[in-house]
């Protein structure tokens, strides 16, 4: 029996001080994370210190005061950003986020009169 087959995570999970959603797999290999993944366990593919530690992170870490963490970082800066990187800004990102959390001082809205435009106006007038 070897890895990555499902009767060996089985044979661990076995244990009867071991639950599945309890345990976490460390594994460079992603096929043996897939197969400690679909017993319910949790896998972390690891290939350098950072990963490991995001990874843990994100298992055993306080899940709410870390996207809490996040929005104060971001805050008014979260727009939508291409495939290849480029940011733009547009008010309809800007909308669900408030509609959504209901926290004006998330997003980067400027109060309109009548309607919105889709794209964000820079200061100069234009599109940004």
């Amino acid at each position: 029996m070897c890895r990555p087959e499902l009767r060996f995570y089985k044979y661990l999970l076995d244990s009867p001080r071991t639950q599945s959603c309890q345990a976490i797999f460390v594994e460079r290999n992603k096929e043996n994370t897939l197969a400690a993944l679909s017993l319910g366990a949790h896998g972390i593919v690891c290939n350098s210190h950072e990963t490991l530690e995001r990874g843990l992170l994100s298992v055993v870490g306080d899940q709410i005061e870390r996207r809490f963490a996040f929005l104060t970082k971001s805050l008014k800066k979260m727009h939508s950003v291409t495939n290849n990187g480029l940011i733009v800004r547009d008010n309809f990102s800007q909308l669900l986020i408030y509609e959504m959390m209901e926290v004006e001082s998330l997003v980067d809205l400027e109060p309109r009169d009548k309607t919105w435009n889709f794209l964000i106006a820079s200061r100069s007038g234009g599109v940004s």
